[in-house]
């Protein structure tokens, strides 16, 4: 279309903070790849971070990860998918607060080259970090990352490893449901 598009992985907190930003990617970029390939990640794969983070569809399951059912069949499955559809509500608020605060973020976007791009979209959550409780920033934005992964062997076959844990540990969230 003659411009430039950014794909932005955000992560916020409950309390609806930006806690890890990813702002580097061509808007073409799957979102699996940019986790994939983001600190955030091997932190998790490591075991350096706990908690669970909940993402759409277009995330592969992880122990660490939850992501919705595509069919899901029973009582139980379709309680998870609510549940996880009522929680993830509220990170779409929150993308929703930071455009309207920062209104360069809205409709056709930064008319500038990706490079400036990043400064104004990391500036942005970095001012609404701060306007939230007027403390100092405690977002992390992964910096000198390099824009392609290795494809070896290792990796994509601990990416089948995790996506095996990540639906078992789904499933085993799903079986609390239907208790």
């Amino acid at each position: 279309k003659g411009r430039y598009s950014m794909n932005v992985q955000l992560v916020y907190t409950p309390d609806y903070r930006i806690s890890n930003a990813v702002v580097k990617w061509p808007g073409s970029t799957h979102d699996s790849r940019i986790l994939q390939n983001s600190k955030l990640a091997r932190k998790y794969h490591v075991g350096q971070l706990k908690g669970i983070l909940l993402g759409d569809s277009g995330y592969p399951s992880r122990q660490w990860l939850m992501t919705p059912l595509q069919n899901p069949q029973s009582q139980a499955e379709k309680a998870y998918n609510n549940a996880h559809i009522r929680t993830r509500v509220h990170i779409e608020q929150v993308n929703g607060q930071l455009k309207q605060k920062f209104r360069c973020l809205l409709g056709h976007g930064l008319q500038r080259k990706p490079r400036h791009a990043v400064k104004i979209i990391l500036s942005c959550c970095i001012l609404y970090n701060l306007s939230k409780d007027c403390g100092g920033p405690d977002m992390e934005h992964e910096e000198g990352e390099d824009e392609e992964g290795e494809d070896g062997y290792e990796e994509v076959h601990a990416a089948a490893q995790d996506e095996v844990s990540g639906v078992a540990a789904r499933a085993e969230i799903i079986q609390y449901f239907a208790v």
